[in-house]
């Protein structure tokens, strides 16, 4: 948030987060993004961009793709997109 309040000052805070911790996790061997069973493709787009802030904020990643989650090329076509 510290960063996001460079450019976004009014920026609310976020409600709720997750973070995986693989790096230090020796029972997951690695973390990857996946569709939640019984979500919609209206969910996934939300991950795609917020207009919260009136300005546009772009979210870029392997796991903000609905057709290419997990893969590198999925990462860079959304990185792509959002610059």
């Amino acid at each position: 948030m510290t960063a996001i309040r460079k450019w976004y000052p009014n920026a609310p805070n976020q409600i709720n987060y997750k973070r995986s911790s693989w790096a230090n996790d020796p029972f997951s061997f690695g973390s990857y993004p996946f569709i939640k069973a019984g979500a919609s493709p209206k969910d996934c787009k939300a991950y795609q961009e917020s207009d919260s802030t009136g300005k546009k904020i772009y979210f870029a990643g392997d796991g903000t793709t609905c057709e290419m989650i997990s893969t590198v090329t999925g990462a860079y076509i959304t990185g792509v997109k959002a610059a």
